[in-house]
């Protein structure tokens, strides 16, 4: 006799298929060795617990490193990894550390790689771009490095869709009524998490840079400034108008054919609004975890309907744990 649907075991009859995706740095990865550890276990018991409540989640780690600095993390395997900041996408995890030391990658989503390439946009013109820029006396006091020069690793700057590009706080020239310190604390306030605006000199600098590639017709963007995780620089990226986190996650949305509101992103800096808002800046109605204290992520994320901010002084980890939990019982609850 034939199991009706309603009397089949969950796991063997999906109602509802979530895809749940989190940063690494200050968001899953925690400052707490313990809380972290906690975070890498139970994301194989809340997998299990919520299917039995007729949730299939899938999930992946959605970072600007690259996918080396990833597998070294030594993470729960997942089911997508996304490096660079969105311009490469891994199919399971990103690859393998061999017991001699060397690195084999695993399968790509070449889908993705074929769309970017489509745009015309290489890191080679992005650099030189750039570089002509720095030359003018406008911006020539800037001192600048690449993601790989900053953390001593040349694989952060082998991606053919992207560059990221880092800037020195103390190089960067003030505009009028830019303070360093206004508040007294001996922190650069400018460059402090919960009060960081881009200096006009960074601005400018990005918006020129932009305007070369408008002139020349080769599809990109250019990423808002964002403060690189415990390193005195200020940073943006400049990609194919494809490699970035948002339309990473749109591109695994369609992967999965789960639509936004069964999609969970977790964050905690500048680069992670793109993948919590639509294109246009907007509401698509993607459920968000938001953990730390930047203060663009948490006003652009104040304006979402299914974000949930976790507590500034919350443990990263704890709070993307919390925070999936909450949004899998909304899910579940539907």
């Amino acid at each position: 006799m034939p199991v009706s649907a309603s009397s089949q075991n969950p796991l063997q009859s999906f109602r509802k298929k979530v895809l749940f995706l989190s940063d690494l740095d200050g968001t899953w990865l925690s400052k707490s060795p313990k809380n972290r550890a906690k975070l890498d276990r139970e994301i194989v018991k809340i997998r299990d617990e919520y299917a039995e409540k007729g949730v299939d989640l899938k999930f992946g780690y959605i970072t600007a490193r690259p996918p080396q600095r990833v597998e070294k993390e030594e993470l729960p395997e997942p089911d997508w990894t996304v490096t660079y900041n969105g311009a490469q996408v891994n199919v399971g995890d990103a690859g393998d550390f061999e017991p001699d030391g060397s690195y084999t990658e695993k399968e790509r989503a070449t889908a993705w790689d074929d769309e970017n390439r489509k745009t015309g946009f290489t890191t080679d013109k992005a650099r030189s771009e750039l570089m002509e820029l720095l030359s003018t006396e406008q911006f020539s006091n800037l001192s600048l490095k690449t993601v790989g020069e900053v953390v001593e690793n040349p694989a952060a700057d082998a991606n053919e869709f992207s560059l990221s590009v880092c800037f020195e706080q103390d190089n960067i020239a003030l505009a009028p009524g830019e303070e360093r310190d206004k508040n007294n604390n001996d922190i650069p306030d400018l460059f402090e998490p919960e009060t960081f605006a881009a200096p006009e000199q960074i601005t400018q600098l990005r918006e020129q840079l932009d305007s070369k590639f408008e002139e020349a017709g080769i599809g990109h963007q250019v990423s808002p400034a964002y403060l690189f995780h415990g390193k005195p620089y200020v940073m943006f990226d400049i990609a194919s108008p494809l490699a970035n986190k948002g339309e990473a996650v749109r591109f695994l949305q369609s992967q999965e054919q789960v639509d936004a509101e069964h999609t969970i992103v977790a964050g905690d800096g500048g680069n992670d609004i793109a993948m919590m808002t639509g294109r246009d800046g907007g509401d698509e109605g993607r459920r968000t975890i938001v953990v730390g204290k930047d203060a663009g992520l948490n006003q652009a994320a104040s304006e979402l309907k299914n974000a949930l901010i976790q507590p500034s002084e919350m443990d990263s980890a704890l709070g993307v744990l919390t925070g999936l939990r909450h949004h899998l019982d909304a899910i579940v609850a539907e």
